[in-house]
This record gives structure tokens, C-alpha cells and sequence, in this order.
């Protein structure tokens, strides 16, 4: 049995070549790979963006960052905040102002709030101090010329800063940042 030209287009067959039905092509997947990488490079560029304009804040403004250790001014700023803080003068100091004071005998710092401002001089205050979950002033009192006065604080972020910047932390951070970089930048196969 012969076909003629017009039967074979008749039945889809052109010139003696079979047309692909587009129905019953297998389809490309996607990968998911490219978007990845470019979440990550953004990722990646925000937390330098950060970092940078941290620096230039932090050297620009005076700004500084402080980790509470203790819950002494709870429930507002429990164990484990952050607070950022910019140095002020002690004759800009007043009271119900937070700030951070060393301790006289081993130069830690405390960060409470003023509750009362005595001995003025011209450019020393000194400063009684209490924590809000506290029930008495603390027990010395800090004679000071300049203090870090908090801004504002975030809760938990003392938590994760001091486990990315302790040793462990800073070697994993190193690792995981070093192979983000590097899988980004590698030469694919397209």
C-alpha cells in the first residue's frame, strides 16, 4: 500500500518526517539551583551591608554595642539583650536614663537605670543606679565624666552575637560564608 503526499499530511506525517506533538514532549525541569544562589549573593550582600553601615555608624555616631549578662533589668531587657548605645557627656545625663557605668572595683560594666544624679561638678555626676527588676539601688554608687546611654535594645540578640563571635562560632561562621562564596562563584555547566 502506497501513500501519497496529501494522505501523508493528511495523518501528520510531512515529507516523510513525523511531527512532534509538543503535548508528549517530556519536559525540561527547572532546577531550583540558580534561584538559590541568587538568594543567597543577596543574602550575602545585605549581611555585608549591615556590617558596613554598622561600622560607619558605630565610628560616625559614637554608637557601641553591649551584651546584658544578667536579668537584672528585666522584664524590659532580660539576660541576653543587645543594647546599642552612644557615649554621652555626665552633665547630659538625667534621671530615668539606662546606662552603662564601669564598676569601680573591676571595671565591669553595669547598665541600670539613673534613679538619682548627686555631686554635680562641672563635668562629673555621680550616678545612683538600680535595675528595674531590683528592689534596692545598688550598693555603690559611680562617679563618672562620661556614660553609654541606651538608644534602644533587642532582646535575644546577645544570644546569637556571642555564639557567632565565640571561637567555635566565629570557625563555623568562617566555613559556611567561605563555601557560600565559593558555591556561588563557581563555573556551572551552562
Amino acid at each position: 500500500m502506497t501513500s501519497t503526499a496529501e494522505d501523508l499530511r493528511d495523518r501528520g506525517v510531512d515529507q516523510g518526517l513525523r511531527r512532534r506533538d509538543r503535548s508528549t514532549r517530556p519536559r525540561r525541569r527547572r532546577s531550583l539551583l540558580p534561584a538559590i544562589q541568587n538568594v543567597l549573593v543577596w543574602l550575602l550582600g545585605a549581611v555585608g551591608a549591615i556590617a558596613i553601615a554598622w561600622l560607619i555608624a558605630s565610628w560616625a555616631l559614637g554608637l557601641h554595642l553591649v551584651i546584658l549578662a544578667t536579668g537584672s533589668m528585666s522584664p524590659t531587657m532580660p539576660a541576653g539583650t543587645a543594647v546599642i548605645e552612644r557615649t554621652a557627656d555626665a552633665a547630659d545625663l538625667g534621671v530615668g536614663d539606662v546606662v552603662s557605668v564601669p564598676r569601680a572595683h573591676d571595671d565591669q560594666l553595669v547598665t541600670h537605670r539613673i534613679v538619682a544624679i548627686g555631686d554635680e561638678e562641672a563635668d562629673r555626676r555621680t550616678l545612683t543606679l538600680r535595675g528595674d527588676a531590683n528592689d534596692a539601688d545598688d550598693a555603690e554608687q559611680y562617679v563618672v565624666t562620661r556614660a553609654g546611654v541606651v538608644l534602644f535594645a533587642i532582646p535575644g540578640l546577645g544570644f546569637v552575637l556571642s555564639a557567632v563571635t565565640s571561637p567555635i562560632g566565629l570557625a563555623v561562621l568562617g566555613l559556611v560564608l567561605a563555601g557560600a562564596v565559593l558555591w556561588v562563584l563557581w563555573p556551572s555547566r551552562r
